[in-house]
């Protein structure tokens, strides 16, 4: 069994605004990079729940399978 730690939490919170209990929720997110820093941004319903920052992570501009991504030309 891999036990490698394969994420970090960079933050968390209680409740988040727009978000419907019992309803349907659309989740959006934005991740940036600029340098070495990476920004996750979550909106819940059009509003903005949650952003995080993280300038330790190691990001392969070439993705997982080792091949260049097509839509950064």
């Amino acid at each position: 069994m891999d036990t490698e730690k394969r994420f970090t939490v960079l933050t968390q919170i209680n409740g988040a605004p727009g978000y419907k209990p019992h309803g349907t929720n659309r989740i959006q997110a934005l991740c940036d990079m600029n340098g070495s820093r990476i920004t996750l941004k979550l909106w819940i319903n059009g509003f903005l729940a949650a952003t995080a920052a993280d300038s330790t992570a190691r990001i392969d501009p070439y993705g997982p399978d080792g091949a260049p991504d097509p839509d950064s030309s």
